[in-house]
């Protein structure tokens, strides 16, 4: 006999065999033992869970010979013509390849007929949802009004593209994916069934990367034997799959939690070296790095993980190093690292600049917090001079802090000549009972402001917007410290100090954003 693949040899052949769906098999069991039989069944769910192979069992349980049961006996002629594919009952139609209306017309002529030799006629359609619209209007009449001795299986991957018209008609069973721990308890069973030896690891690696799939499980399994032979090893598997070495992997995860660029680009040089495909690296970082902000935020391995145990330890120990807000920016650089690495002609170098990046996360703080800042600071100008305010600030009638930049803006309304004159200087300081402004020397502006009368006007004016008389100092400065130069120099500092301050990066890192434009009081 030719060699038959481990997913067709060890195809399930009763429901207490199928693996992960007890909640489909139990509920069609009951109702075979009830005599319930449902004219339609849509079985839906991910590829190789088992879908095809319930609708064959369920067709066996149906024509089995002993009796319609919860079990078929696999003994008789029409189980076992079944099993072999010669049972002309039992028909199974490939959706994707039959699509037109005439096929479905072909069946409807043939419903009409009795079974040859079984108790029912069976029809299976895989993939059903590849059917074309006007295929599914001619199977409306026959799904609502079906002849008794018809009953029809479909199955789907994609039960959304199926109209309501036919979902409404069928009994609906959501197949789900298996779980990694039962995915190895099969494959252990298979592998002692085939005497072979496979490493717990490799075992745990084949599920995780079957993704809930049993039969892609069994395809993996029945390769890497054909690779390594009756002994399978973690080692063997990587070699054949071209995973990466998980020692590197930790290393440079490790290191990208440390803040250590220099050996997060040196390790991800290896792993170019090596000829390690650098999308997979990224995916695998952004798996574990989603594993760590889970683990961050539950607090300890959920079991629903899936996890080797030293996978687990070493992860648990990654997770101290960083916080869960680091772990979250994270996250996000890696999930844009993984969709530009795998689209750009230069992965190597997309993948250094974002390692750059991810050295660079830093903890955040919350934005109810920054907003709340924010709302603080509402209405304080900042100092209008490299200098502090001498006394802490000038306090106007209502207590709030009133700076120079203030009181030039409220001239601009009240006294336009006088922001004029004020304009051409340079605010050397600013106190509790004096002002200091500096001109070049002969300055119009500078010998008009030490009038007396001047002085006296002075006075008036910032006791109307700062609440007391504030003095006159005129003071001669050099040419190139001139009002119009300084002033440039002072917006200069003033924009440099805003981009330095931590509220505008704490906000801008919490939104995304970057800084385009500064603007000041002294641009208006």
């Amino acid at each position: 006999m030719s060699y038959q693949v481990l997913a067709r040899k060890y195809r399930p052949q009763l429901f207490k065999e199928v693996v992960g769906q007890l909640h489909a098999t139990q509920t069609l069991q009951n109702a075979l033992d009830l005599k319930r039989i449902h004219h339609a069944y849509l079985f839906t769910g991910a590829r190789g869970i088992g879908k095809t192979t319930v609708a064959r069992i369920l067709a066996k349980a149906l024509n089995c010979e002993t009796g319609i049961s919860k079990e078929p006996c696999n003994k008789c002629p029409n189980c076992v013509g079944i099993i072999e594919g010669r049972f002309l009952d039992v028909q199974e139609v490939d959706g994707a390849s039959n699509t037109s209306v005439d096929d479905v017309r072909q069946i409807r002529e043939q419903v009409k007929y009795l079974p040859a030799k079984g108790r029912y006629k069976i029809y299976i359609i895989d993939e059903v949802h590849m059917l074309s619209t006007s295929a599914f209007n001619a199977l409306l009449k026959t799904l609502e009004e079906p002849p008794p001795h018809v009953v029809f299986i479909f199955a789907t991957t994609e039960s959304h593209k199926i109209p309501a018209t036919i979902l409404s008609r069928c009994q609906r069973y959501d197949f789900r994916r298996i779980a990694t721990k039962e995915l190895v308890t099969s494959l252990e069973a298979l592998a002692k069934s085939e005497k072979v030896e496979v490493d717990e690891e490799a075992l745990h690696l084949i599920a995780h990367e079957a993704g809930g799939s049993l039969r892609d499980a069994q395809s993996l399994l029945d390769q890497s034997i054909a690779f390594a032979g009756n002994k399978v090893s973690y080692e063997d598997l990587k070699q054949m799959l071209g995973f990466l070495d998980r020692k590197q992997l930790w290393d440079l995860l490790e290191s990208l939690l440390k803040k250590d660029r220099k050996t997060a680009l040196n390790q991800l040089d290896i792993f170019y070296q090596a000829g390690s495909d650098l999308n997979r690296l990224a995916q695998d970082l952004l798996a574990n790095i989603r594993n760590i902000l889970l683990i961050k935020s539950l607090g300890n391995v959920p079991e629903w993980l899936d996890l080797p145990k030293e996978e687990r330890t070493t992860l648990e120990k990654l997770s101290a190093l960083v916080s869960l807000e680091e772990c979250d920016q994270l996250f996000s650089l890696v999930y844009r690292t993984t969709e530009e690495v795998a689209r750009s002609q230069f992965p190597k170098m997309v993948f250094e600049v974002y390692l750059v990046r991810m050295t660079q996360v830093t903890q955040v703080i919350p934005l109810s917090e920054v907003l709340e800042k924010l709302d603080q600071m509402v209405g304080q100008s900042p100092p209008p001079v490299l200098l502090p305010l001498v006394g802490g600030g000038i306090k106007g009638e209502g207590g709030r802090g009133k700076g120079w930049a203030d009181f030039v803006s409220w001239l601009q309304k009240e006294k336009p000549q006088w922001a004029s004159i004020v304009g051409h200087g340079q605010l050397i300081e600013i106190g509790e009972k004096l002002v200091t402004l500096g001109f070049e020397e002969g300055s119009v502006y500078g010998e008009m402001l030490q009038e007396e009368d001047r002085k006296k006007q002075f006075g008036e004016l910032t006791l109307k917007f700062f609440g007391k008389p504030l003095g006159l100092r005129v003071v001669s400065v050099q040419p190139q410290t001139s009002a119009k130069v300084d002033a440039q120099e002072r917006k200069k500092s003033l924009k440099n100090q805003a981009l330095a301050h931590e509220s505008v990066k704490e906000a801008a890192n919490i939104l995304g954003a970057i800084v385009e434009e500064v603007r000041t009081d002294l641009d208006k």
